[in-house]
């Protein structure tokens, strides 16, 4: 009876994990005449939005969690569970000298 319950449960997580939505969007924006790489979206049911700057401070912001300052060079990561209905977080970058 275990067994059954177990596998019932296991293929409904897998039928809703697979209704989620996917996408992705990356962009080259310009800090101060300089590059940085940003991508965000959604991958089940977390949105993210991650970003990388050679040459300044940076860090990454979606929904309410942010990344923190990352270092020039290393990738600034940023993660938030949204569930499996259909809602708009808003994702952000930034630099600093």
């Amino acid at each position: 009876m275990k067994k059954k319950l177990l596998s019932l449960g296991l293929t409904c997580i897998l039928a809703v994990s697979m209704a989620v939505p996917v996408f992705a969007e990356s962009f080259t924006v310009y800090f101060k005449d300089k590059p940085v790489y940003w991508e965000y979206g959604r991958e089940g049911m977390y949105a993210y939005s991650n970003a990388l700057s050679d040459h300044f401070e940076h860090r990454t912001i979606v929904g309410e969690v942010t990344s923190g300052w990352v270092a020039p060079g290393h990738w600034a990561r940023a993660r938030c569970f949204v569930g499996i209905g259909i809602c708009k977080v808003h994702s952000y970058w930034d630099c600093r000298c």
